[in-house]
């Protein structure tokens, strides 16, 4: 299969590429970028819009904007290893049975922090380590090619 014939297939709107720069000898900067191809040998996270009546409007309208996007499985990994300072299993290891602690630690941190975002990350923990979809801020997030190696 090519990748546009997987594109095509899953309608995927976007691909995005975790990015990480340098910006002085002390700063790295990182985040999602559009990309123009992903590995579709790999496991491969896709996103979409979920149907659910309990989204709020602005997260609705942003995530149906947004479209179905793919990332790579080892970019999310990357992404929240550089966003929490754990990987995956070890997140899910301390801070599981204790999210509530950890709450107090990334709003301090992070004073800006969305509501529930803790939660967000957990669940991406869970989804990166054990394949387990969930649904947050609008938005469905599972993982395609399971059957593929990590």
């Amino acid at each position: 299969m090519t990748l546009e014939d997987f594109l095509k297939a899953e309608k995927i709107s976007s691909i995005y590429s975790y990015l990480e720069t340098r910006s002085s000898n002390s700063r790295v900067e990182f985040g999602w970028v559009i990309a123009k191809a992903i590995d579709i040998n790999e496991p491969i996270v896709v996103s979409y819009p979920s149907r659910s009546k309990y989204i709020n409007d602005i997260d609705k309208e942003w995530s149906k904007e947004e479209g179905k996007n793919a990332t790579s499985l080892s970019d999310n990994e990357r992404y929240f290893n550089a966003l929490t300072g754990y990987s995956a299993s070890q997140f899910i290891d301390i801070w599981s049975d204790n999210i509530d602690s950890f709450s107090d630690i990334w709003r301090e941190k992070n004073p800006n922090a969305r509501d529930e975002e803790e939660e967000f990350l957990l669940d991406l923990a869970r989804l990166i380590v054990n394949g387990k979809r969930f649904t947050k801020f609008g938005r469905v997030f599972k993982i395609i090619n399971a059957d593929l190696e990590k």
